[in-house]
């Protein structure tokens, strides 16, 4: 029969090996949704190059945004970049924040363990 110690250990483990499972969940629905936004994007340029034309050297250049019909696209595209820098510097604080506490409360849980 397992002790105390071994099965609050057991249950530290499984969680973390949730947690990771979890994080790998995460991880690639945004690398998903990264790789549809980039589709996008590409999509996008390729319209552009048509309106314009043909390839010229302008097509991939910011130049080529600043057309009239454009506009609203450049500042949609630079309050989305923002918006997404925002959200991911966030999340980073937030998940370093969370280990950090996590990593604590196993030291404090290691020391009571071992005052007992």
């Amino acid at each position: 029969m397992r002790s105390k110690e071994e099965r609050i250990l057991l249950m530290h483990r499984r969680a973390d090996c949730l947690q990771r499972e979890k994080d790998k969940r995460f991880l690639a629905g945004a690398g998903s949704i990264n790789l549809a936004l980039f589709a996008v994007l590409l999509v996008l340029i390729v319209h552009l190059q048509g309106l314009s034309g043909g390839v010229g050297e302008s097509v991939f250049t910011a130049s080529s945004l600043l057309s009239q019909s454009a506009g609203g696209y450049v500042l949609v595209a630079v309050v989305f970049f923002m918006l997404g820098v925002l959200i991911s510097v966030f999340l980073m604080r937030t998940q370093r924040k969370k280990h950090h506490l996590d990593v604590e409360a196993k030291k404090e849980n290691q020391e009571e363990e071992r005052r007992k």
